[in-house]
């Protein structure tokens, strides 16, 4: 998976969310190592999950998760909500996604460190155990193939939500 796209996810939180699910709040970085300018959006990203169940997803985004193999091995794909998109919560609200689509060119980085921008949430359904088992950020072409993904195992810092 050499796409010359570098995806790393310098801060994230784990929180409850509606309908029995999770709601993952993250912060990705993104450097750009081909020789082309990209544009990045909500559409590119995906929550890469072992184990869980699509059906049960109810998230607010602008394409519906999916399945992928990686190594033979099949995993759910779970976009991020649509940009501003939050709902009621317990009576409080849940967080939303902030992100505007960016060109980032040849060499460079983007990530957005002000707080409640360049962020994406992502509603994952919570399996039986109440668990769930994130395997990392995935970035996806137009075809919704992974082309790069964070592990899980290699994000930075867990923070307080309302610090990002």
């Amino acid at each position: 998976m050499d796409s010359g796209i570098g995806l790393t996810v310098p801060i994230y939180c784990l929180c409850s969310g509606p309908r029995g699910q999770a709601q993952i709040k993250l912060k990705p970085a993104v450097v750009n190592n081909s020789n082309a300018t990209i544009t990045i959006n909500t559409v590119d990203f995906r929550l890469l999950v072992d184990q869980s169940n699509i059906a049960e997803w109810s998230g607010q985004a602008d394409t519906p998760p999916s399945m992928t193999t990686i190594s033979g091995k099949s995993y759910a794909l779970f976009p991020p909500n649509r940009d501003s998109f939050a709902e009621r919560l317990d009576g409080s609200w849940t967080f939303a996604t902030h992100w505007t689509p960016q060109s980032v060119t040849p060499g460079a980085q983007y990530v957005n460190w002000d707080t409640k921008r360049g962020d994406l949430v992502v509603y994952v359904p919570i399996r039986p155990d109440g668990s769930i088992s994130i395997v990392g950020l995935a970035m996806v072409d137009a075809d919704n193939k992974v082309v790069a993904v964070s592990a899980f195992a290699d994000w930075k810092s867990k923070e307080d939500p309302n610090a990002f």
